[in-house]
């Protein structure tokens, strides 16, 4: 069964009204909004060729939206001086302050739509957030989704494989999936999802939609052979990777084809940051699976990278593994490097401590 806080999404995403813009179409300008931080921004003046204007919707107060501003902070590092950035809440602005810490640390501009009339217009009442909008340097909107996808986005277009206009062609297409995940239109859908593979192999959104369907119907090795399928067309996407792990803990039966998804990460994803994230998703998922942790402990590499927040991760990996592995010393060696926040104590760090001193009493 699918966790609730993926289905209540997907459920979400089938019923409510689509998003008013969309690839293709022409950014509006922003207007009547309260910035807490930063500055407006002005989206259809043109800019530096190859520079994007990012606008990311979201509420404040749901879950994991410290951890939304920290993935887009990351994308500052990782494409510096290319991005602009503004959040946008529709929240009201006591709510929307709980934010602003994270925000000024990434530096991003920040932005409360109290009469929410720019939301309306990008959004058109949407629940599904966050969302993004990407546009480019000319003003258009080049491509939208969910805020989780953006990053592979990202990377498409600065590494000169992302093709706008098939981002423009599948947009309409996806609008129709969701309608007919809400007439559950079994047959149409499958068609559509073909369609869209055909333009864009692995597709995430519309991965998503049809996994959620196939699940949600029961036919769990349908759609873990369809989640393969796509894998063998992208094998290089570290995206389908995750969701084929979360896939398998959730689905005990298909552990065994875990070490032959993460031989083929390995060699087809070189990323750091997808690397140490991936080992550190096998720690959380797979404590006790031995694959796991060996390929937590090679995934990373054995040199630290240069990113604050890419080092603290790479260390929490190593310090875990070090753990796992029965070498309690080295794991509070490596802990000590993750920094904590100013003024705080590092739980893990105290927990390695408490085991060491219960180790060397015998006990």
């Amino acid at each position: 069964m699918m966790k609730k806080s993926c289905l209540s999404v997907l459920l979400l995403l089938a019923a409510l009204p689509l998003a008013a813009l969309r690839c293709g179409d022409k950014a509006v300008e922003l207007s009547s909004m309260k910035y807490l931080y930063g500055k407006p921004l002005q989206l259809t003046q043109v800019a530096r060729e190859g520079s994007l204007k990012i606008l990311t919707f979201l509420h404040t107060r749901a879950q994991g939206s410290a951890e939304t501003v920290a993935m887009l902070t990351a994308f500052e590092g990782l494409h510096r001086g290319k991005l602009t950035q503004l959040l946008i809440t529709p929240d009201p602005e006591t709510d929307a302050m709980t934010l602003l810490p994270p925000v000024r640390q990434g530096r991003m501009n920040y932005a409360v739509d109290s009469s929410r009339r720019i939301t309306m217009q990008y959004m058109a009442g949407s629940l599904l957030y966050p969302k993004s909008f990407v546009i480019d340097h000319k003003g258009t909107i080049i491509w939208c989704g969910e805020t989780v996808d953006l990053g592979e986005m990202l990377k498409e277009y600065f590494d000169n494989r992302f093709d706008s206009r098939a981002a423009a062609k599948v947009c309409p297409m996806l609008d129709e999936l969701q309608t007919l995940m809400r007439e559950s239109s079994e047959r149409k859908m499958k068609q559509l999802t073909e369609k869209i593979f055909e333009i864009s192999p692995a597709h995430p959104a519309a991965l998503r939609m049809r996994l959620f369907a196939l699940e949600n119907s029961n036919r769990i090795p349908e759609a873990w052979s369809l989640l393969q399928d796509r894998l063998n067309a992208r094998p290089d996407a570290a995206r389908l990777y995750f969701t084929a792990i979360d896939f398998v803990s959730r689905y005990p039966f298909f552990r065994k084809d875990l070490r032959q998804n993460l031989r083929r990460f390995e060699a087809n994803v070189k990323a750091p940051e997808s690397r140490c994230m991936m080992a550190w998703e096998l720690l959380q998922r797979f404590q006790y699976d031995l694959t796991a942790l060996e390929y937590a402990d090679i995934l990373p590499g054995k040199t630290a990278p240069r990113s604050p927040a890419l080092r603290r991760l790479f260390f929490a990996v190593r310090a875990r593994v070090a753990y796992l592995a029965g070498n309690v010393p080295q794991a509070i060696e490596f802990q000590k490097l993750v920094a904590p926040s100013p003024g705080m104590k590092d739980p893990m760090l105290e927990y390695f401590k408490g085991v060491e001193a219960l180790r060397k009493k015998g006990l």
